[in-house]
């Protein structure tokens, strides 16, 4: 897993959901608003830390994140969280294959896979694709060939972006 000392720089691409450049949907995202996120590691959004803590038992590592946020990381499981005592989880971030699925799509699958799973995303910017659902998101972070998903994240979207 990559190292805790990037939880910032990823959470920042992550968090970045407001005005990109806009690409079209085409149909194929299995989700529409109002529906809930997929799980990911048998959680949902929101999870307090007695179930994250129930499904997934202690973290490897802890890193305080902001005014009560805290980064927790599985490294064995390719697997990040970022969670408030107020919110529960408000991201997950995976980063190995090991790590699952998010709706069938899973870090190492080629771009043509994903767009031809999803579809077109709603923004892109760069290596990073956005799939905005609502009052949530999922993030693809591609290579830089833009060839290969080195990272999948989901998370809550504030009101208004």
């Amino acid at each position: 897993m990559r190292s805790v000392s990037l939880i910032p720089l990823l959470l920042g691409s992550l968090l970045a959901v407001g005005p990109r450049t806009a690409v079209a949907q085409q149909g194929a995202l299995p989700w529409h608003v109002p529906d809930a996120p997929p799980s990911v590691a048998g959680l949902r959004l929101g999870a307090s830390r007695a179930v994250i803590d129930s499904v997934l038992g202690p973290p490897d590592s802890v890193e305080q994140m902001g005014r009560g946020g805290k980064g927790l990381v599985y490294r064995a499981r390719g697997l990040m969280l970022a969670y408030t005592d107020s919110e529960g989880v408000r991201l997950f971030y995976l980063d190995t294959r090991k790590a699952g699925d998010i709706g069938g799509v899973r870090v190492g699958d080629t771009r043509e896979a994903v767009v031809a799973r999803w579809g077109s995303p709603t923004q892109a910017d760069g290596e990073m694709a956005r799939y905005i659902v609502g009052g949530w998101a999922i993030v693809v972070a591609y290579d830089r060939d833009l060839q290969r998903v080195m990272g999948l994240g989901i998370r809550k979207v504030p009101p208004g972006q």
